[in-house]
């Protein structure tokens, strides 16, 4: 099984990693726009459109350091290697700006598979690099997004489309090397 870190290895190629941009800026440049929920109207929604000035500013500017573009390239990287994608939310309960996003490499979140729904336990968690349970940084489901491209029953992760492109690949070089012997 490819590890992240060998699949970024393969990815460094550069007909792979314009291959990878085409896809991540055409995503990431994409006109965008807040709107009320389908099955609402702006009559029925209190103050709709100061709310959707608040989101698409909190969009445009979800952390202090990042814009929208920036964040969402970072983790649509993660998505097209990996298959998986992370953005830790944090609430800041300030109505003009009322939460936080930053990217998280989505290769240091482990899922709870027994997880039962309960909002108040944690779903994930982080791991700080260290070794040990202890190093494990627990992650609620309101404050971590994770994204899954592909997502499959017998596994909590993704598939992305590098891993496809790796095993394809794999498969070839290995089915040559039986058929010359």
């Amino acid at each position: 099984k490819p590890t992240p870190a060998n699949l970024r290895r393969f990815a460094e190629p550069p007909v792979v990693r314009r291959a990878i941009n085409v896809v991540k800026d055409r995503i990431a440049s994409l006109d965008w726009q807040v709107r009320v929920r389908r099955g609402y109207t702006s009559a029925v929604v209190e103050d709709a459109d100061a709310r959707a000035r608040v989101l698409r500013q909190c969009l445009e500017e979800p952390n202090t350091a990042d814009s929208f573009r920036v964040l969402w390239e970072q983790v649509l990287e993660d998505l097209l290697v990996g298959g998986f994608g992370a953005v830790e939310m944090e609430a800041t309960g300030d109505p003009l700006r009322p939460f936080h996003l930053w990217a998280v490499d989505g290769a240091t979140i482990q899922i709870d598979s027994k997880w039962d729904g309960d909002p108040a336990k944690p779903r994930y968690a982080q791991s700080a690099g260290l070794p040990g349970q202890a190093k494990l940084v627990p992650l609620r489901d309101d404050e971590l997004m994770y994204l899954r491209l592909n997502p499959r029953t017998h596994t909590p992760f993704g598939l992305g489309r590098l891993e496809v492109a790796f095993e394809a690949v794999n498969q070839f070089l290995s089915a040559s090397r039986y058929a010359s012997t």
